[in-house]
């Protein structure tokens, strides 16, 4: 993905979530201390299918991020805004 925004002079890419697509909020940390249920809304949230699956494990991740498709769903700009 570096490679081909280099080539094309995109200078951001963001993953895009599909509101219509009934996605299920999951929470990106699995943990029930008091700290963590007082900051939920705060927190970013997971999915419950494709790329806004939680993380698996360190090994699982460098396979899917090697040898899956890291590009969908994926919005390119070659503009900048700030």
């Amino acid at each position: 993905m570096l490679r081909k925004m280099d080539a094309e002079g995109i200078i951001k890419a963001v993953q895009k979530f599909d509101y219509d697509a009934g996605i299920k909020d999951l929470p990106v940390l699995d943990l029930k201390s008091t700290y963590i249920t007082r900051a939920e809304s705060d927190i970013p949230k997971c999915g419950d299918r494709g790329n806004w699956l939680p993380r698996k494990s360190y090994l699982w991740d460098f396979w899917e991020a090697k040898y899956g498709d890291v590009s969908q769903g994926i919005l390119y700009s070659k503009e900048h805004h700030d």
